[in-house]
């Protein structure tokens, strides 16, 4: 007969921990399905974690980053308005320098 195998021996080689393609045991109240996919259940637990945090977070802080979404759209449509104005405008002041020294030289040169 084999001497018994002390605790070191016998945990030597086997998993310590639990692992992404491990599926646990379908419990009644669990939400998962029991054919999900570790991307499926990545998924579903970050899904659960930012609703955690989300009902964590205040009334005023929500009307807070709704205000900071729209301000960021406002400014951008309003900077590339201006950039846009800005390049038009000196299109045509452009225009109207080069007509006005092309007059000018034509004037001088009779």
């Amino acid at each position: 007969m084999a001497p018994p195998r002390s605790v070191a021996d016998a945990t030597r080689f086997t998993a310590t921990g639990p692992h992404a393609f491990t599926r646990a045991p379908p419990t009644s109240g669990s939400s998962g399905g029991g054919g999900e996919t570790p991307q499926q259940r990545v998924a579903r637990l970050r899904e659960a974690a930012n609703r955690a945090k989300m009902d964590q977070v205040g009334m005023f802080d929500r009307i807070v980053d709704r205000g900071r979404v729209w301000a960021d759209r406002a400014h951008k449509v309003v900077a590339i308005g201006l950039i846009g104005a800005t390049d038009v405008d000196v299109m045509w002041m452009g225009r109207e320098k080069m007509l006005i020294g092309l007059a000018w030289w034509w004037w001088w040169w009779w």
